[in-house]
């Protein structure tokens, strides 16, 4: 089955080979030109509230980031994200 995703944003370059590996298994035809590495969790999560207000508009976005000892991905997604995922 073939999944459509738009945009990868990665937290930095160490999620971009994990976020190669999941498109291929989703068998998205995805540039790699649309993973947008962001530097840091800082620039990453900085920017995480507009990509998940364009997912809305445009469809899914793909964002990985380590839990950085949070304790579970679902902590921070309510952190970040105040009006809920897309």
């Amino acid at each position: 089955m073939r999944r459509d995703v738009y945009l990868v944003v990665v937290e930095g370059a160490l999620e971009v080979p994990a976020a190669t590996k999941i498109l291929k298994a989703l068998k998205c035809d995805l540039d790699s030109d649309a993973i947008i590495d962001k530097g840091g969790k800082v620039n990453f999560w900085r920017a995480a509230e507009k990509y998940n207000n364009a997912a809305r508009v445009s469809g899914p976005i793909l964002g990985i980031a380590d839990l950085d000892n949070a304790p579970c991905p679902g902590a921070l997604i309510a952190k970040y994200l105040k009006r809920g995922k897309a």
